[in-house]
């Protein structure tokens, strides 16, 4: 049975699969099997007819992805399943929509791993050969959202948890620039609450004074 033993053999759908069992209350020996089936692929029922010698070695083999790496140096590109992407790592060059979309997916600290290659799609711009933007997927300038999601879906199978380490950095940016976002939003709706209660109560008469 081949194992992987670091984070570069790791790709992020095998990746959410393991952090989708911590969300399950179950047995740690089950849980074991779980985690060993997706890595190396094979079915729970193989991994659980092993002996128990043969399974510790295993599980002591994969303790790797019970720690995080540290993050190595943003690469411009990357090339996935033949396809060419250059990483974008400005937040203010994104569009409207896709802003919200973002936000929308990590909105909820629970749910950002689920959604890694969502937030990644966002921001891997398909290049050809000579690192220009492949002007067919765009429509007014915006990646269409139908490329976007089969760009979502191979960078779900192929990158490796490696290159997703490397950009620690900038989502623990990009995660607090999208929560000073939201904060400074909801200041600026909370006082134009105020403002229309303040007109409001001044039009029925109920002044501070009164």
């Amino acid at each position: 049975m081949k194992l992987p033993t670091k984070w570069s053999e790791v790709s992020l759908k095998k990746y959410i699969q393991i952090t989708e069992l911590s969300e399950i209350d179950m047995d740690e020996l089950d849980r074991h099997a779980k985690v060993l089936s997706i890595l190396s692929g094979e079915s729970e029922d193989k991994i659980l007819s092993m002996s128990v010698t043969a399974l510790k070695q295993c599980i002591t083999a994969t303790t790797f992805i019970y720690t995080l790496p540290e993050g190595g140096a943003i690469k411009q590109f990357i090339k996935l399943s033949g396809k060419r992407f250059k990483v974008n790592t400005k937040l203010n060059t994104i569009s409207a929509g896709e802003y919200i979309d973002l936000s929308n997916y990590t909105k909820d600290k629970e749910t950002v791993n689920q959604n890694l290659h969502n937030i990644l799609a966002i921001f891997f711009v398909p290049v050809n050969v000579f690192g220009n933007k492949r002007n067919k997927y765009y429509q007014d300038g915006v990646l269409k959202l139908e490329q976007r999601n089969k760009n979502a879906e191979i960078i779900k199978e192929n990158i490796m948890m490696s290159d997703v380490f490397s950009l620690s950095g900038f989502f623990l940016k990009l995660y607090e620039s999208l929560m000073e976002a939201t904060v400074n939003y909801s200041m600026l709706k909370a006082k134009e609450a105020n403002r229309k209660l303040k007109q409001q109560m001044d039009s029925l008469g109920i002044g501070a004074g009164s």
